[in-house]
């Protein structure tokens, strides 16, 4: 049961990335089970893949150092102030005692901040080393997606062995912010960071 398991796993990871009728097969059964919004585009499909595995190097396109300068000691400007003021109004609640009190600036403290995109992506030799072990061809697709998979799987099997390690659980290309609370880590990507979510003169 476990082997078919697996295999069905492997079907589901790559059957996307065959041919257009399995696609399709793909999506009515999946509309079958609940509510799709349609059948998207092989151009959209592909751009979200290619996002979803090679994530890192798509976000060195809109990373640099302006935002390292300008934005970024913004942000963190806004969320120290964010944190200020949740730490007064624990202070100053009537309905925890202190022991809970305690624990929750504590926790408030120690938080950690990951914002906009992980410097090590604008050294291009660190990020060429990401993917090193990929040979990309232009008429090979699924031996590409193999190969990708395989190096994001291997990635995460060796964090398994890695202590509290605190990084990017998301991609920088993400219209979104987060709060990881197993790490207690709040994350808010270069993407949500453009017009027209920021930039519009209120900081």
């Amino acid at each position: 049961h476990i082997e078919l398991f697996i295999w069905w796993t492997v079907v589901e990871e790559l059957i996307l990335h065959t041919t257009t009728e399995i696609r399709k097969l793909h999506y009515e059964h999946y509309q079958s089970m609940m509510t799709a919004n349609g059948f998207t585009p092989r151009s959209l499909y592909c751009t979200g893949t290619v996002n979803k595995l090679m994530g890192m190097a798509v976000s060195y396109a809109i990373a640099g150092q302006n935002f390292l300068q300008d934005t970024k000691p913004k942000v963190q400007q806004m969320l120290q102030y964010i944190q200020h003021a949740f730490e007064r109004l624990v202070r100053d609640t009537t309905w925890m005692d202190w022991s809970t009190k305690r624990a929750t600036l504590d926790k408030s403290e120690a938080m950690r901040s990951l914002i906009g995109f992980p410097e090590w992506i604008l050294d291009e030799e660190q990020l060429k080393k990401l993917y090193d072990t990929l040979d990309i061809s232009d008429s090979q697709h699924l031996d590409n997606m193999l190969q990708i998979i395989r190096l994001r799987n291997v990635k995460k099997l060796r964090y398994w062995r890695l202590k509290n390690v605190v990084g990017w659980d998301t991609l920088p290309t993400n219209v979104n912010a987060f709060h990881t609370f197993q790490d207690n880590a709040i994350t808010i990507p270069i993407a949500i960071l453009q017009y027209p979510f920021y930039h519009l003169g209120l900081e």
